[in-house]
């Protein structure tokens, strides 16, 4: 990743050492692509970048591929990375669902010191953090699905413990 601490993806200008004092991690689930269109999330993940860690989880995106992975797409000049979940395109909600919590579960435990915030902008995404232990549980979803005459099930479903 060139230009990039490929420890904290931050730009390496002036490298960041983690401190205990550090704020923790924060890693947004959003329906949103990072580079798509700038709204809420872009702006309040651009100024919590300036003081940890954060990583930005995308929907997830149908694939050819025969096992799910995980795309690291870095954002320097926002100090941070945006992750976009492959699975194979056939697979039903169940493994989607499985294959996702586990590459979440990878994240965590490669790149994630300390106890991390989780920021919910979509309920959709509830499900594959069930298992994660978090400093804090934001749920900061400026739609509601309710409203909408046939909501997925998914959505009315989806609720933190």
């Amino acid at each position: 990743m060139d230009g990039l601490n490929a420890e904290l993806f931050i730009s390496t200008a002036e490298p960041r050492q983690l401190a205990e004092a550090d704020p923790a991690p924060l890693i947004c689930f959003s329906h949103l692509r990072w580079d798509f269109v700038t709204q809420r999330p872009q702006h309040l993940m651009r100024r919590f970048a300036a003081e940890r860690v954060v990583f930005y989880w995308e929907e997830a995106i149908p694939c050819d591929h025969p096992i799910p992975y995980l795309e690291y797409h870095p954002f320097p000049a926002d100090k941070m990375i945006a992750l976009r979940p492959r699975v194979p395109h056939w697979w039903g909600a169940a493994a989607r669902e499985k294959a996702l919590a586990e590459l979440l579960a990878m994240l965590i435990a490669t790149s994630v010191r300390t106890t991390p915030v989780l920021w919910f902008y979509t309920p959709m995404m509830f499900g594959i953090a069930r298992q994660v232990k978090a400093q804090t549980i934001v749920y900061d979803a400026w739609t509601n699905c309710r409203p909408f005459a046939s909501p997925t099930p998914c959505c009315s479903n989806a609720k933190p413990n």
